[in-house]
């Protein structure tokens, strides 16, 4: 069991589109978790088969007066232990979760930039968009399933 447990609550959940979620997640075991730490990576810890399980999930959103952190899931059927408590969490349940790990961030003074992936891959490419200069020249590709999951994003124009 990791020294970093923490147990939060889910405290909102909202569907972003046909095919993401955005899970909220709140609890005092928060209170020494960095700021500044969107795009870094928690793990949340699953039963899964009479196991415990870990997987990573990018940390899209955390406001620490409020100890209230927000991940964003890809919901897609009930294939694995994360893909099925995405689709069946609830609010007031409680979930373990370690972390934060490493932030891997684009570096804002590059003269070009090139962000890809599918939706999983999303919440860190939204994060590292958000974070880049006005005047930040380049492209961003993000595979979706389906037209109804592109989302708006916070980037340079």
């Amino acid at each position: 069991m990791p020294k970093d447990l923490r147990l939060v609550t889910v405290t909102g959940l909202e569907s972003l589109s046909p095919h993401m979620r955005r899970v909220t997640l709140s609890g005092d075991s928060l209170a020494d978790f960095p700021p500044n730490y969107e795009g870094g990576y928690i793990k949340l810890r699953l039963q899964d088969a009479e196991r415990d399980v870990a997987r990573s999930f990018t940390v899209r959103r955390f406001d620490p007066a409020r100890r209230e952190l927000a991940i964003d899931m890809v919901v897609h059927g009930d294939t694995g232990p994360a893909a099925r408590w995405a689709n069946q969490a609830r609010v007031g349940e409680q979930v373990s979760i370690s972390g934060p790990g490493a932030c891997q961030r684009l570096n804002p003074s590059a003269d070009w930039f090139l962000a890809a992936g599918d939706m999983s891959a999303l919440p860190a490419i939204a994060v590292n968009l958000s974070m880049l200069p006005a005047g930040a020249i380049g492209h961003a590709v993000v595979e979706v399933v389906d037209e109804a999951d592109r989302v708006e994003l916070d980037a340079p124009d």
